[in-house]
Order: C-alpha cells, then structure tokens, then sequence
C-alpha cells in the first residue's frame, strides 16, 4: 500500500483483490503480478516517456519510456471477496489515493457493485482481471478476462464427445455461475445434450458431500460446479472422496495451480480446466513473467517448486496494468475520454499470447487452452484453441444500464388515478409500513426509489439509505433489467389505471446486495400524486414456497430411501438415453435387477433394517457401474441400471456378474449377518424401431426368465426367451383364475409304515386341469410362485387339508387320525402374516394341528433364519414340521440339531439308484440313522419297485410313499380305499 499524499510525480492506479473472504487463495497471487507489471512499467522509466507503439508486448512496453514521464504507483486494497467492502475499497482508491483508473474484483458480485455504484456515476475506468459472466455494459468497464464463450466454446463438445452428453450442473446463487451454467446449457443443447442436475447454493450454504451424493446418483456423465476459491476446493475433496473421479469427469471454468496448492496431491490429478492462462502456456511473454515471479523475496520458486503462483487472474490483472499503460502512452494525455478511445483499441501481447480489445463491447479478444490437472500441481496443456472473440450471453445482450439512462418525470392525465396518501404522508406512515410482511417500494417515473419499508430493505439486504434515490432495477438481476424496465414504462405510460402483475404470473426476481437472486410475487400499482406518476410496488417473498414446491417436484421423481431416481424420472432417462443411442448408432442397455429377502428380513427386523439394506445395495451397484450409467429403484426389491457405453454383450454380461458378485456378498448390521439373492435381466440391443416401451419390456421378459430357473442368475433377452415367457404369463393368468373356476383340485397319497401294513398319513398334492389338460405340478408351482399366485393357492390348499383333518376327526372319533402332510413355500412363509393366518384357518375348521405336517424344503431352511423362526413358532402351536426332499442341500450336522423337525422325508434321487449303486444305499443307511439320533422319523418318497423296498427294509426306515403302495387318489377314493379299510 502506498501513502496517500502521493507526489504529483506519480500517477496512481487501484488495484482490488481478495486478501480475504471466500476468494482469499487468489490475494496474494494477483497483487503480485500488478507489483510485477508496475515495477516494468516504471523500470523504463514511468509512464509515456516515449512514442506508444502498436504491438509492444506486455514488458516491451516498459522499455518504450513509462507513462507520461510520471511513476506509476499500484494502489493495493482487500475487497474482502464481497460487494459491500469492495464498493467501499473503489471509492477509497478514488477519493483516498486518486486513482486515474481501478482493477478488480474477482468475485462477480463485488465487480458488478463496483461498475454500477462506483466507476459508471464517478466516470472511473474499471479494468477487469477476472473471467465472468458479461453481464457489465458501460463506457468505463474494460474486461481483459474471458466470458463463457471463450471458455466453454471447446470445453463442452470435448467433455460431451469425449465422455458422454449428460451434465450435472453446480454452483452458488450469484451472477458468475448462474451466467456461465446459463451459457453452457446453451452450448450443451447445441449437442443434444441432457442436463441431469441443476442446484444453487446460497453463500455458506453449499454442503459438498451432499451436492456429490446427488452427483453420484444423477447417472452423469459430467459434472461441472461453479463455486469460488476455498468452496470449490471442497466441492473437489468431497468428488475425490466420494470415489467419483473414476466415474465421472469433472470440468471445471475455474481450477488452477493456487487451488491445487491448497489440496494434498492426491486430490489434485485427473480434472479439465479451460481458460486464457495456465502456468504451463508456452510463451516467451510467460517465461518472462515467470522468471519476474521468482525473483520476488517472499517467493520461493516456481510452483510447484516452490510458492511461486500466477494464475489467470494473476495474468489478468498483469495484462490490466499494461494495457492502462498502453492506452495513455496512445492518449498522450489523463483525459479520460481519450484514454477510454486508446484502450477501447489496446492490442497487447501477453504471457497467454496476443490479446486485443474489441470497442463495441469493451470485452477483449483472449485465448483459450483446454488442460488436464496433474498430481505435482501443475496442468498440462491439451490443445491451444488461439485467440477467441468475445461473445455477450443472450441473456445480457439486450441488457441496459439503467443508470446511465435518464428519463423525465411525466404528468399525462387519465393514466393513473390519483392517490389518497401524499410522499409527506407515506413518511408518517413509516411505522405502519414496516410492520408489513410485503415488501413496499414506491419509485418515481424514472424508477428512483423514493420510500421503501423495512421488510423490503432486509429481504434485498439493504439499508435504506443505501437505497433511497437509487434505481428499483439494481433489486432485479442483470440479465432481467431491460425486461422489468420495459414492463414499468409501458405500465407507466399506459391508459390502464388498474395494477397489473410484477411479472410472468406475478413472479418478481430480486437481487439481494451480495448478489444473490431470490422470488417475490407481487403487483406493481401505479397513483399519481401531485400530478406526477409514482409506482407502488408490492411484493412477497416466496422463495420457501418455491423450494417447498421444487422439494415436491424432487419427491415426485426420487425414490425417498436410497435418493435415486424412481421410475418416472428413469422413463424419461431412458426416452433421451434411445435417442442418443439411436443417433450415435450405439446400443442401450438396461440391467433388471430383483433381489430376495428384504422385505421378509424387514417384517421380521423392522423398517430400519430395510432402509439400511436399501441403502447399501445401492451403493454397491454405484460402485460397480461405469461413466454416465444410471441407477434407480423402481419397486420394493428392485433397481434397474441404464448403461449408453457397453458396446457388446460380454462387458454388459461382466457388469451384471460385478453387480450380481458384490451383492451377494455378507451385509452386516447391528453385529446380524445377512446374505441376499440376486437375480437380473438383461436387454442389450441397437435397433433404430425400438421404444422406450419395448426396451424396458424385453428387459422385464429376461429377468422373469431369470428368475423362473432359481436365484443368482442373470439373463440376456432374446426372441425364444420373450415366445416362453409369453406362454407363461397365459399360464399364469389362467392360474389366478383356476381357484374360482375348479379348476384347481387336490389328490391325496397314502404314506404307510415300514411293514406296509398301517397307514399314518397322506400328503395332500395339488392338480390342475386346464381345457381338459392336465398342467403337471412342476410346471404351474414355479410359476405360481413368481406370479403371486402362490399365496392364494397356498392359503387354499392349506384350508382344504385341515378341512380334510376336522372331517376325519369327526368320522374316527374311536380311531387313531391319520396325519395330512402339506407343502408349504418359501413364498408363504416370506409373508408377515402368515402365522396368523395359519392361526385363523386352525380355528375356523377346528383341525388338531397335531394332525397336519407342514413340509418344506431342506435349501428353504438352510438359506433362511427368519423362515425357521417362523416354523418354531407353529410347531409350538402344535404342528409338526417335515423337510422334503432331503439330501438335495446342505445341510450340516450343527444345523440340523437346531432346527424345529419331526420328519425327514429322502428324496427320490437316492432311491432310484439304491439297487445299482452301493454309495446311495450307504447314504440312504446313514440319514436313517442320523434321523433316529435326532428322534426324527424318516418316510422314504418316490418307492416304486419292489427291489428298493427289500434293500430299504433291512435298513428300517419308519414309513414309506410312492407307487409302489399307490399313486396320489381323489379324497373320496382314498378313504373308500384306505381310510376306513385302516379304521
């Protein structure tokens, strides 16, 4: 900092960066290279010492004689990073130091305070040293950074072309990032591209790892976020941490070698940068400035050597100074307007390379390189694009300055009504008006603001000194001013007297003084008071109402547990993905992926357990899918994946396998283990006809396949598998309707003891008869059981053999009841209720429970805890429980002691062979054995030649079943047969 009773010797230019506050990394940076330039400039010998030259480069133009003969002093004030103390940082440069001409700000906000309250009403040139969003328009503003154009003309196609069309936009609620996302969804639409994530932030508010947990589960390709200095550092760690740099690309308008210098290195590598400067630009002009750099004392070296740092903000600021030097040694003279002419045509070559003003909108032409971060801290250049023009955003092309404009106070007759209430009176009224929730603004015809209220003054973040006198439209943001301008004079000069909404649908857009928008819904009421026209604005905040709405939106389109998209969004995802695909010529993949257990773990456990399960399945299929793929959750116990990259069927096949391996990994909670099963389909395919209908349906078709040959398998979907499963679904829908129509019914199958000569029970086996066709149990079960079907048919089957029990009961009051053996499903037992529901069918037909076996399989109680709890439970009640088809699982010697059985009936399997081969007649020995060591009985099923039954003779089992005693009979038959013959 200079002292401020400079010698007239000297001439004094300001320079704003941010030593603290939010941008603080860049302070000390910037500062430098201004002292740099300075000190080059007075090197040669101050300013204007000699003939101004065309194309001096930036250090040549120190050697050509200085400025004016005079010194030129560099005037350095903190902006703290924010509007209001950058506002009073301008004007102490101007009435303090004198300054010819100011430098700054980095930040948006504070750049466009500085323009429209200091440097446009006091006639100061304002040299800009930072990239923005071009919303600043007057004759004393002069941008020798870039706009969006010149920093995302090549960065979007190449992240688009290189790593797929779906962006995920971030940044904070200011003009900089709304500006530039504003401009790169331009480009982006350009491409066909989709813009899978759009968030704002106020300033402090931005949570980083809760803006990338939506990243990561958004299916983007791309994220770019847009937030200053030390919260894009943040927003950086939290991307690394969350594991996305494999996932997704970053790129980035804004990251350089000062912010990698605040990372460890493991944070630094593998993002996209795009601007005018880099450290590594090869240029004479930047070795130059490089070497200036490190001869500073409280410089090291040269980064990442040492602390040495230049960055385009740095370069910016360099380039400032120069080209003011320039532009007088052109002028000749202080005079303002000339100097404005000489630097409205400044043509200067600097480290980036030639840069040149363009004189209609005071926006330089500068260059643009594209590079990619590495772990040292530095970022190599990919490609030079050259010298970019300066193109203003659409959204401030029309934009005017409205304080530059001065229009006269009207008094037409019949425009307005007149007004009960005089200025002097709305003064007396203060009280009242700020006890109002509405914000209450009254402007003259020129839009001065002439009284405001204390709720407009704090919704906007204003005093109300700082706003009296002062334009309505600095409370609208840049690119809206022209609109709300317009609207007002129209209303204004109009014939209708009535108020008219603030804007589209009543909606005002407001512009808080840190330079934040918000949404306020109002009229804008026009009176006339002692024959001038004033405008009476009236406006509520609803900028809770409006995240309140956009909350229900994100609820409409987002699964509430795991925060993926659900099945609405994943519809439209898809919709835009086949377009893309269709386009680029690529296939589309869609991964079905069904899991077990959940719900009946979460009966069983409860809903906490579920949300965890949710939770964790999701964030393993996330950690196995690749760049731009999409995860939902589209039912209770299914997610689905959308894949644009697997360009053959292997790699989506080794995706499912990835998924499918990691899911069936242990899931621990509370110290409880779990295991699930997982079943996907697969639809992979490139066929220009598809609809989104067509695709997610064969995808549907292959899982259904997937899941009818058992658990753990994965299906890719062809022709044959839709024709099967086509027939099954008929099957299907006739199933749900075979109960009501009879065409359901059951037989009945004796089981007898081992000398064949009593009968102790009978398993009741299901039948049915479809157009006089006999379905065999094998085929219309499975399907029962993937259909839903089975729980109806399973409670009925259930009722029919306690029915059976209660008849018996009645008919053999002096004689022993013969059991009924039932099977029962996995299914069944996964239902909550199921219990009960056994419970009610006990005492609605009054069967002795100890007369019913419920049977099931060996896997269905090895594989699950819950189902066996469920079985304790019954056979407490009084049942007896039976495992079917046993020695077809695993089980172990520990886990059969601890389960709840009294029967163990042995497969088929080891007696067709038991003649043949000597190791099934061994095995068949030891399980009778084991089971009488266990107090179990043991029923030998499937018996059917006469052989078998001497060889299982010797061996004792307690009873037997099977064709060789009888088939399965009509219940009438069976005890004409049986029943009463054994009574």
């Amino acid at each position: 900092m200079r002292k401020k009773n400079h010698p007239t010797s000297t001439m004094c230019i300001g320079l704003m960066t941010p030593y603290t506050g939010i941008a603080s990394i860049y302070g000390h940076e910037i500062a430098n290279a201004g002292m740099i330039a300075c000190q080059q400039v007075n090197d040669a010998g101050g300013v204007l010492g000699q003939q101004y030259q065309q194309h001096l480069t930036a250090y040549q133009v120190n050697d050509a004689g200085g400025v004016l003969g005079k010194e030129l002093e560099l005037v350095i004030i903190d902006d703290s990073s924010m509007p209001e103390q950058a506002v009073r940082a301008a004007n102490s440069l101007i009435d303090e130091y004198h300054c010819q001409a100011i430098i700054g700000n980095l930040l948006s906000n504070s750049r466009i305070d500085v323009a429209n309250k200091v440097s446009l009403p006091r006639k100061v040139i304002h040299l800009n040293f930072s990239f923005y969003e071009g919303s600043i328009f007057n004759k004393y503003f002069f941008n020798f950074s870039a706009l969006p154009n010149q920093q995302l003309l090549h960065l979007i196609p190449y992240l688009a072309h290189k790593y797929g069309l779906k962006f995920y936009f971030a940044g904070t609620n200011y003009e900089w990032p709304r500006g530039s996302i504003f401009a790169a969804k331009n480009y982006l639409s350009q491409l066909n591209g989709e813009i899978v994530g759009e968030d704002y932030f106020a300033f402090g508010e931005a949570k980083a790892k809760k803006i990338i947990a939506n990243v990561a589960k958004s299916g983007a390709n791309v994220f770019m976020p847009y937030f200053a200095g030390l919260d894009q550092v943040e927003i950086i760690k939290a991307f690394v941490d969350g594991g996305l740099r494999e996932k997704i690309a970053m790129g980035l308008g804004h990251y350089d070698e000062a912010m990698m210098s605040y990372m460890p290195d493991m944070y630094r590598y593998g993002f996209y940068s795009s601007n005018t400067y880099f450290m590594s630009v090869q240029t004479p002009e930047n070795q130059h400035l490089l070497q200036e750099l490190s001869k500073l004392k409280t410089i090291t070296g040269v980064w990442p050597q040492g602390n040495g740092i230049l960055t385009h903000f740095g370069e910016g600021a360099y380039l400032c100074v120069k080209a003011f030097a320039i532009a007088i040694n052109q002028a000749g003279t202080l005079n303002t307007e000339k100097i404005i002419m000489a630097l409205s045509h400044v043509a200067l070559k600097g480290p980036q390379g030639e840069v040149k003003m363009d004189p209609v909108t005071h926006h330089a032409h500068v260059n643009n390189y594209l590079a990619k971060s590495n772990q040292d801290g530095t970022l190599s250049i990919i490609k030079s694009y050259g010298s970019i023009p300066p193109v203003i955003p659409l959204r401030y092309r029309e934009s005017v300055k409205i304080t530059q404009s001065k229009p006269q106070h009207f008094y037409e007759e019949g425009v307005a009504f007149s007004s009960m209430v005089s200025l002097k009176q709305l003064d007396d009224f203060k009280l009242i008006l700020d006890s109002m929730t509405l914000c209450f603004i009254v402007t003259n015809s020129c839009g001065d603001i002439v009284s405001i209220n204390t709720t407009a003054c704090k919704a906007f973040g204003y005093e109300e000194v700082e706003l009296k006198n002062r334009s309505l439209f600095l409370l609208t943001p840049p690119p809206q001013r022209e609109i709300y301008k317009n609207k007002i004079n129209k209303f204004l000069h109009s014939k209708e007297p009535d108020p008219i909404d603030a804007g589209n649908n009543a909606i005002f857009l407001g512009y808080t003084k840190n330079g934040s928008e918000f949404v306020l819904k109002g009229k804008f009421i026009k009176r006339r008071i002692n024959k001038k026209i004033y405008l009476f604005v009236l406006l509520k905040d609803i900028s809770q109402q409006i995240k309140e709405e956009e909350n229900l939106v994100w609820q409409a389109t987002h699964d509430p547990v795991t925060h993926l998209i659900n099945k609405k969004l994943f519809h439209h995802r898809v919709i835009h993905a086949l377009q893309r695909c269709q386009n680029g010529n690529k296939p589309i993949s869609i991964l079905y992926i069904d899991l077990e257990m959940i719900n009946f773990i979460s009966n069983i456990y409860g809903m906490w357990i579920e949300e965890k399960f949710l939770n964790e399945v999701g964030s393993r299929i996330l950690s196995e899918i690749h760049f731009g793929d999409t995860l939902a959750r589209v039912g209770d116990e299914r997610f689905v994946v959308l894949c644009e990259n697997n360009e053959n069927e292997a790699l989506v096949l080794q995706l499912a396998e990835k998924i499918k391996d990691k899911l069936r990994m242990v899931f621990t909670f509370d110290q409880q283990k779990f295991f699930l099963s997982c079943t996907i389909g697969i639809c992979h395919r490139l066929n220009k006809n598809d609809t989104v209908i067509d695709i997610l349906r064969d995808a549907e078709v292959a899982l259904y396949e997937a899941k009818r040959l058992g658990k753990n398998n994965i299906i890719l979907f062809n022709s044959a598998i839709k024709k099967k499963v086509e027939d099954e679904l008929m099957l299907a829908t006739q199933l749900e309707l075979a109960i009501d129509t009879k065409q359901l019914y059951f037989e009945l199958q004796p089981i007898v003891t081992f000398n064949k000569s009593f009968l102790i029970g009978a398993e009741i086996l299901l039948r049915w008869k479809l157009n006089n066709k006999e379905i065999p149990p094998s085929m219309f079960i499975p399907i029962a059981e993937r259909s839903g079907a089975i729980y109806q048919i399973g409670y009925w089957v259930l009722e029919q053999g306690c029915n059976i029990v209660a008849e018996w009961q009645k008919k053999l009051k002096k004689g022993k009841v013969p059991y009924i053996s039932i099977n029962i499903s996995m299914k069944q037992l996964e239902d909550a209720a199921f219990y009960e529901k056994v419970r009610k069918i006990i005492a609605k037909t009054k069967a002795n429970p100890y007369n019913i076996v419920l049977e099931v399989t060996e896997s269905a109680l090895m594989e699950h805890e819950q189902a066996r709890e469920v079985l304790y439970s019954l056979r407490k009640f009084g049942f007896r429980m039976a495992i079917d088809d046993f020695g077809t699982g695993y089980s172990s010697l520990k886990q059969l002691s601890a389960m709840p059985i009294d029967i163990l009936k042995v497969d088929k399997y080891f007696i067709d062979n038991i003649s043949k081969n000597k190791l099934s007649y061994s095995l068949v020995k030891k399980i009778v054995q084991m089971a009488h060591i266990f107090k179990a009985k043991i029923i030998i099923e499937g018996l059917e030649r006469t052989e078998q039954y001497k060889l299982l003779a010797k061996i004792k089992p307690d009873a037997y079943q099977g064709f060789l005693f009888s088939p399965s009979v009509l219940q009438d038959d069976f005890e004409k047969q049986y029943l009463f013959k054994n009574s």
